[in-house]
């Protein structure tokens, strides 16, 4: 009993450690989701979501909401992936943006480390 239990200790090592990197996996586990950035500027604030997908699918929804009571609203798919830190954002296959996902858990625009969006939800099923 003492040897079957040390051998399928042995295997699960073994399997464990053989298998796909576990920063690939938790990496993209930790991203699937709503993630959002609110900004406020004199005349109007903005909600930017991003919402991935497991499917490396997702959506980019803007809104403003001006002091004047008038409220806009774009959403526009994407397709992403991942190469090591970076993900890869293609917009309609129109324009490609690059974000990092920090240590501290925030999505930052790489090209502006300023940018950062905040997860907000892991539930995707409304959007």
């Amino acid at each position: 009993m003492k040897n079957l239990l040390t051998l399928a200790l042995i295997v699960f090592s073994f399997i464990s450690f053989s298998s796909c990197s576990n920063d690939d996996v938790d990496f993209n586990t930790d991203l699937i989701g709503v993630w959002e950035r609110i900004d406020i500027h004199q005349d109007y604030s903005s909600v930017s979501k991003l919402v991935f997908v497991s499917d490396n699918t997702g959506i980019s929804i803007n809104t403003n909401a001006y002091n004047s009571g008038e409220i806009t609203s774009s959403a526009t798919n994407f397709d992403w992936n991942t190469q090591e830190s970076m993900i890869t954002v293609n917009l309609n296959g129109v324009s490609e943006l690059r974000y990092i996902l920090k240590s501290n858990g925030q999505l930052a625009l790489s090209s502006s480390q300023d940018l950062t969006f905040s997860k907000v939800s892991d539930d995707i099923q409304s959007y």
